[in-house]
């Protein structure tokens, strides 16, 4: 049996599966984005930019990660 809590939030997983069940799908949606922009921005450079180096091709994305994290603290 779930209490709520003082300030009416139930909590534990099972009374917010629905909640939970759409945070596993948008993030199942952000790392299938994530995974087609890594491997259609390297061609995207290729072709109509003429870059040939794979190196400054795909050195976005280590540099994503950082970036992301201290907007996100600034955001938060």
């Amino acid at each position: 049996m779930v209490q709520p809590t003082g300030n009416g939030f139930v909590l534990f997983l099972r009374p917010n599966i629905q909640q939970f069940l759409i945070l596993v799908l948008v993030n199942a949606f952000i790392g299938a984005m994530i995974g087609l922009e890594q491997t259609v921005v390297p061609l995207i450079g290729k072709s109509k930019f003429g870059i040939e180096s794979s190196a400054i091709i795909v050195s976005f994305i280590p540099s994503f990660g950082p970036v992301k994290a201290v907007l996100n603290l600034f955001a938060g």
